[in-house]
């Protein structure tokens, strides 16, 4: 079960998910793009999804997956 979303896709969010792979801490990496999704391969307790999201979409998400965190690492001018 996670414990948290990270909307990702940058070097920011792939750290984020390499400090919780390290700490055994679940998340779920959202990304845009295959290519951003593949940044998490390999990395222990990290599911990664890509596909844009719109608001509507990323609510239901966060909504189905019932964790108390998300953070958004997602780049600034997306």
């Amino acid at each position: 079960m996670v414990r948290a979303i990270i909307f990702g896709g940058t070097s920011e969010g792939r750290k984020l998910c390499e400090y919780c792979a390290k700490h055994s801490i679940p998340v779920l990496y959202s990304t845009a793009t295959a290519d951003g999704a593949r940044q998490t391969e390999g990395l222990p307790g990290i599911l990664s999804r890509y596909g844009a999201l719109n608001g509507e979409e990323m609510a239901a998400l966060i909504r189905q997956s019932g964790v108390p965190l998300v953070i958004d690492a997602t780049h600034p001018f997306a």
